[in-house]
């Protein structure tokens, strides 16, 4: 490779160097064929060197070469890039193409590359007027070495000119502007038309000097008109004078810094701005003398900042910078913020340059100008957008183009247009002999002037000084968006403002208007007034990173201020007694709100109600359990008793929610709001609920006891117990529950708070409180159920007013509903009024529910207390009082204890109207009595001792009592401990049970065998069901379905889970003398499973009529028949399983119900139906939840009577249901290949059958089988069973079709072979299944493989006869 030392910048160097380029050139013309010494010549008569052939091909590629050191840049010699040289042909001409490049134009170059590539594909460019000749383009890029070195320009000119020559190249690419000088002057010496990359207007100037040169760039006077254009918009709303301070900065001796900052003061003088200072300055020269030029002194670039946002600027001074420098701004930015600047806008060339990418701090709201933009979506016949072309590139080359890339493949794409265009007339186009003449050259030249083409640079069109106009520059500005929400095409909304933390920077397009992604913000947000509630933080004026980003910030916490523009830097606190509700920014402060709170005092008293009435529960408690004993508190039931106080502090216990309060609602609040009704409804419940069942039943015994016939026996007057007046206290607990549970459900109280009085939406007064929408009317309900529950009582306390007080309390029940009832007449209302105060609403509720709770206890404990007490003191008095006139009350009734029946015997015995007893067996009986009615009722023996010894021999019978001589008899016995023995209930329906049937006390045997239809009939339907015949692997069910009537799985059932006691009533219905001990079976009816045989064929029963008899294959008869092909597997294992009963119990029974109910589609169809099963079953093995679901609901129904484990023990109905269940579930197809290979893993282990839960797979696993052993029997049953599932199979293919369904595998009636289906089902599902069955039950492999692979045999057949052409290896 030739590579060239970089040579010292100095005249001698240069002198040097310019004599090798000339001696070098020299001897390629020497060499040439053309005549020696001949002057270049325009293109017609150029000289034919080889300099092309000179230059190696580069090593690098282009990206590869932009990323090399700047030592290897620098050595790099001159080398092609590129030589895409198409072959002519007949009506094809090779267009010459040069492109020269220095290293620094980057990667634009493959943008020429890639453009010439695909202008070249197929026939190439059409031209002429029939579109019969074409173009194709000879592009030769050369990468010319460093721009930095010396002598650089001459050598890049000495290559450009000496390739055009030699190719005689009509068409040059401009490189980019570093060296467009350079290229300049050969286009016009050579007369090739040349396409440039440069801005700046001279270059063009005047276009006469050299016709020849284009330019493809837009004017770079035109990059700040955007922003020009956006600050006339809003001065003409904001600022009519247009009197906004406008400084302008810029680099005088550049050429396009010094007319693009002119061109925007042209602009912004037209549209009548009139405050524009101009800072211009020499970056080169030294303004102060200290030695720096201006351009790296900081001191000038200050002064110059300074006089543009001066330090002691006055609040409102927002000036609008424009500033055309190359690196100078970092110095002016840095200055600017020290100064606290504030700008309406910045506009800044550098702003697009790579100078942004480091300095991204400094770009938010920082506008710009450029050639093109990503976001502009010119196309043209390769792609829709210069972006496409960048995404191309990354393609193709491996790296994310630029923009040189886009210039650049436009310019070989104007240039196939131009001869498009110049040609479009001419039927016998050719370009080559016109540039070959200067007349042609200059026609071309002129056809270029007028050429418009759209591209994907945009629209190109030229001036007289021809320069693209056909469009304005791209005009940008850096705004921050949402993360997320710009990704390089149009804005999703408008930019977020001051928002860095969570926002991205991106330089979007506002300029064209119709391309824009996002709108100019204008001003900045830095030069915004402070609204009302925030204050300019001076601070950060000079901290934050970027001087346009807004430094106001919302008054904190509590602070406010009411003034707009607040410059002052502070605000000011809220007065005391307010806040600003944690909200920033405020111009007011509202007061602190007042909650309405109950007073902690109240709460207090609330509180000490509930323990007091905590406290008096508790005594009552213990005070009644302590005075058990006494007659006088067991002739009050002391069972409701508790029952009212355990009411009644649960009825108070709703005090201590009421005082339940919060700012706002929460779940445990609006918990309390619904715990108060509930206490207090379910306490009223279970409070006055036993008070009224007290009144009742004294009421009825009282009726009873009026009566006062001694022949009515201890238990006809023991007849109206707690048992038959508890009905009415549950009674009362569900209307009550029910009220309370509609209220839950319809309108559950929520705690609200409601506001009085409001500031700014923010409440500065409210209240709190418990409430719902309906909550009326369900209190209503509530209330209005209560009270008529008290005017029940208060009518029972008047129906047993004449009851002394020692049985019924009538008078203190009735004082105690009465008061109840004046405390809610009152409270209502008092609520009602005193809603919205808090304090008294709380103290009203409490008051009534503590006075309502205590009123009762003290009224119904209170005088009995008393009443204990004096008994206690007075022997005479510690009975009950039975000296009513009116009434004879049995104290038994009350008490239902035995002792207090023999009581009211001697009572009888003893009434003062008799004069039937000697007065000596009158004094013993008063003994006894005595000893009955005091002391412990269980210390029985302590009692025996004070018996009277004339009691024994005791013997009364009167005409007026009619008292049974065994009445002392039964005295001695209670007296004496002696128990009297009864069945029990529980028994005697035992006794009264029919025997299981089939057991040894009995045989059952199955109606619907004794009803069939002649002897023989049963004679042969008892052999095929015998113990051996069952057992077959060839039993033909369908026969079995024939004989009895449709009736093929309660006769299998019966046979199989019944046996042996099924086979021993058939052969005894059959005539045989037998005995059950002859017959094999499980035996289940008298083991401890103990199923009744009645039972289990009346379930049978049941569940064979829910099977679908419409169904052709899932019915009855398949139910059955895989009952009888598991009892057979079962029976082939023999005892290797070591399976309990219950474990054989529970696969045979789910194998009854494994299908019922089944509706002739698969599992996929209900889902794809989305049927009310799927639904349910959320589309997990649907079909086998139903059966099984279906299966215990029939025999847990405790209206059929179908229950066949009633008899087994709790714990095992447990693990027999989940057996089943898990049983059913395993036969879904679904799950066929995970349980074989399940199986097959467990297999593996060493004793795997010892281990219980290995048993039960393996025991699902064999029903599984059992449930697919279609294909497994042999060959006519096995036809059978095919034909009805491929029936059903067809059947749902229709219903799908019908649907608008996919349609299963193997459901098309049309296109399914059912040869075909059968073939794979068995070879691949069938038979690897019973081969691992074989592994576990040898005489499975022995007997039902072979069956199995012969099965598969006959169905090759029929496929080979039903498509005789088919191949072996497809079967």
């Amino acid at each position: 490779m030739w590579r060239q030392k970089q040579v010292p910048m100095d005249i001698t160097g240069c002198a040097l160097r310019s004599a090798f380029l000339l001696l070098f050139m020299g001897l390629v013309v020497m060499a040439s064929s053309g005549p020696s010494g001949t002057a270049a010549q325009p293109l017609a008569t150029g000289t034919a060197t080889r300099l092309l052939a000179t230059l190696p091909s580069c090593t690098h590629s282009t990206y590869e070469v932009t990323q090399l050191p700047p030592e290897e840049k620098s050595e790099l010699a001159p080398c092609v890039i590129a030589n895409i040289k198409p072959e002519p042909s007949e009506n094809t001409t090779v267009i010459p193409l040069v492109h020269v490049t220095p290293i620094s134009c980057g990667v634009g170059r493959d943008g020429a590359l890639t453009s010439v590539k695909l202008l070249n594909a197929g026939h190439g460019v059409p031209i002429g007027f029939a579109k019969d000749h074409f173009v194709k383009f000879h592009l030769v890029s050369v990468i010319a070495g460093d721009a930095r070195a010396d002598g650089y320009h001459e050598q890049h000119e000495y290559i450009l000119r000496g390739l055009v020559e030699e190719l005689q190249a009509p068409y040059i690419v401009g490189s980019c502007s570093f060296v467009a000088s350079v290229e300049k002057p050969v286009a016009g010496d050579l007369e090739a038309i040349y396409m440039a990359q440069v801005g700046p207007p001279s270059f063009y100037l005047p276009s006469n000097s050299n016709p020849f040169v284009f330019g493809i760039h837009i004017n770079s006077d035109t990059y700040p008109l955007a922003n020009v254009q956006a600050l006339d918009f809003w001065a003409a709303k904001k600022n009519p004078a247009r009197d906004i301070p406008i400084r302008v900065m810029y680099r005088e001796q550049s050429e396009f810094f010094r007319s693009t900052c002119q061109s925007a003061i042209r602009a912004l003088q037209k549209s009548g701005f009139t405050n524009i200072e101009t800072m211009k300055f020499d970056p080169l020269e030294d303004d102060n003398g200290d030695g720096i030029v201006n351009e790296l002194d900081a001191i000038t670039l200050g002064e110059i900042a300074d006089k543009a946002c001066p330090p002691d600027h006055p609040p409102n001074f927002h000036p609008a910078l424009f500033v055309c420098t190359r690196t100078e701004q970092d110095v002016m930015f840095e200055r600017w913020r020290q100064n606290r600047c504030r700008p309406t806008s910045i506009w800044l060339t550098a702003a697009t340059w790579t100078w942004a990418a480091r300095n991204p701090e400094l770009l938010p709201y920082l506008h710009g100008g450029g050639q093109w933009h990503p976001a502009l979506d010119y196309g043209d016949e390769n792609f829709a957008s210069g972006k496409e072309l960048l995404q191309h590139t990354y393609q193709e080359y491996g790296y994310n183009g630029t923009y040189d890339q886009v210039v650049s493949y436009v310019v070989p794409y104007l240039y196939a247009k131009h001869l498009q265009n110049a040609y479009k007339v001419t039927t016998h186009p050719n370009p080559l002999e016109d540039f070959a003449t200067a007349e042609g050259r200059e026609r071309l030249r002129r056809d270029m002037m007028v050429l418009t083409a759209d591209t994907i640079f945009g629209k190109v069109a030229f001036d007289q000084n021809q320069r693209n106009v056909g469009r304005g520059a791209a005009g940008t500005q850096w705004l921050p968006f949402e993360k997320g929400e710009f990704s390089g095409g149009r804005r999703k909304k408008e930019p977020a403002f001051n928002n860095q933390s969570d926002a991205v920077l991106a330089n979007a397009l506002v300029s064209p208007l119709l391309q824009a992604e996002a709108s100019i913000v204008l001003p900045s947000p830095s030069a915004e007034e402070c609204v009302q509630g925030s204050f300019l933080n001076h601070t950060a004026l000079k901290t934050q990173s970027s001087i346009l980003l807004s430094a106001c910030e919302l008054c904190p916490f509590d602070t406010y201020i009411t003034r707009d523009n607040n410059v002052a830097g502070f605000c000011s606190p809220c007065p005391v007694g307010s806040t600003t509700k944690g909200r920033k920014g405020q111009t007011e402060c509202i007061p602190n709100e007042e909650f309405n709170y109950i007073s902690q005092g109240l709460l207090v008293v609330g509180y000490t109600l509930f323990g007091t009435i905590t406290f008096v529960c508790l005594v009552m408690a213990i005070w009644l359990w302590s005075h058990q004993t006494s007659v006088l508190v067991r002739i009050s039931q002391p069972q409701l008793l508790v029952l009212v106080i355990f009411g009644c502090w649960i009825s108070s216990l709703s005090i201590v929610f009421l005082g339940v309060q919060a700012e706002v609602a929460s779940d445990m609040v609006n918990a309390a709001c619904m715990a108060t009704p509930w206490l207090y409804g379910v306490g009223f419940a279970v409070a006055y609920g036993p008070l009224l069942a007290k009144l009742l039943r004294i009421m009825l015994v009282s009726r009873a006891g009026r009566k006062k016939q001694m022949g009515k026996s201890a238990r006809s007057q023991r007849a109206v117990g707690l048992k038959e007046v508890s009905g009415l206290v549950g009674i009362i607990l569900i209307i009550q529950l029910a009220i309370l549970t509609a209220w839950q459900l319809d309108s559950p109280i929520q705690w609200t708070r409601e506001v009085i009085e409001e500031v700014d939406g923010f409440a500065t007064e409210s209240v709190g409180r418990c409430e719902s929408d309906h909550q009326n009317a369900y209190f209503g309900a509530l209330v209005g159920f209560q009270l008529l529950c008290l005017l029940g009582a208060l009518v029972l306390s008047y129906q047993t007013r004449h009851i002394h007080s020692d049985f019924a309390e009538s008078g203190c029940i009735s004082l105690a509903v009465a008061f109840t009832f004046e405390v809610v007449l009152l409270t209502a209302p008092t609520f009602v009024l005193a809603r919205e105060n808090n304090n008294v609403s709380y103290i009203v509720r409490v008051g009534a529910v503590f006075v309502q709770n205590f009123v009762v206890l003290l009224l119904l404990f209170v005088p009995k207390m008393i009443r204990v007490r004096e008994s206690m003191k007075s022997p005479s008095t510690r009975g009950p009082n039975f000296s009513s006139e009116s009434t004879y009350l049995p104290l038994a009734s009350i008490t239902g204890s035995k002792w207090d029946e023999a009581t009211d015997i001697l009572n009888r015995m003893l009434d003062e109207n008799s004069n039937d007893l000697p007065q000596e067996q009158r004094e013993d009986l008063q003994k006894v009595k005595h000893v009955l009615l005091s002391g412990d009722r269980e210390k029985k023996q302590n009692k025996l001792m004070h018996l009277p010894g004339g009691l024994a021999r005791f013997s009364l019978t009167t005409a007026r009592f009619s008292v049974k001589k065994q009445s002392n008899m039964f005295l001695l016995q209670e007296y004496g401990g002696i128990d009297v023995t009864r069945r029990s209930v529980s028994s005697e329906i035992e006794a009264m049970e029919e025997p299981a049937g089939g057991s040894s006390s009995g045989v059952y045997l199955l109606p619907e065998f004794e009803a069939l239809a002649s002897q023989a009939i049963k004679t042969r339907v008892s052999i095929m069901l015998s113990w051996h015949a069952l057992k077959r692997w060839d039993f033909n069910v369908f026969d079995l379905c024939h004989l009895t009537d449709g009736n093929p799985l309660l006769f299998v059932g019966w046979a199989v889970l019944g046996s042996p006691h099924s086979q021993y009533a058939m052969a005894r219905a059959c005539g045989e003398d037998v005995d059950l001990d002859s017959f094999e079976g499980y035996n289940f009816s008298d083991s401890d499973l103990k199923i009744p045989l009645h039972t289990l064929c009346d379930y049978l029963r049941v569940i064979q009529d829910d099977y679908i008899s419409a169904n052709p294959y899932h019915n009855e008869t398949h139910a059955a028949d895989v009952v009888q092909s598991l009892h057979a597997l079962l029976q082939m294992s023999g005892e290797e399983l070591h399976a309990s009963k219950l474990e054989i119990f529970s696969i045979l029974l789910a194998a009854v119900v494994h299908d019922v109910q089944h509706p002739g589609s698969s599992n996929a169809f209900q889902a794809n139906a989305r049927t009310d099963l799927a639904l349910i079953y959320n589309d997990n093995s649907i079909l086998e939840n139903k059966h099984v679901s279906h299966a215990f609901v029939k025999m847990f129904d405790t209206k059929t009577n179908l229950n066949i484990l009633r008899k087994v023990d709790r714990s095992k109905v447990a693990k027999i249901r989940n057996k089943v269940i898990k049983a059913v579930l395993h036969t879904d197809m679904s799950l066929h290949f995970k349980t074989v290979s399940e199986i097959k893993g467990d297999m593996m282990e060493e004793d795997y059958l010892s281990d219980e839960e290995t048993r039960w797979d393996v025991l699902m696993y064999i029903l599984h089988m059992a449930d697919i052993s279609g294909q497994a029997k042999p060959r006519p049953l096995s036809i059978l069973w095919t034909d009805r599932v491929m029936d059903e199979f067809f059947v749902q293919g229709d219903k799908e079709k019908q649907l608008g369904l996919p349609i299963s595998p193997n459901c098309n009636r049309h296109t399914t072979l059912k040869a075909d289906s059968q073939i794979g089902f068995v070879k691949f599902v069938i038979l690897p299944a019973y081969e691992v069955l074989g592994g576990i039950i040898p005489q499975v492999k022995e007997r039902v493989v072979p069956i199995v692979a012969d099965n598969l045999e006959y169905w090759v057949h029929q496929r080979k006869l039903e498509s005789p052409d088919i191949e072996e290896s497809t079967v």
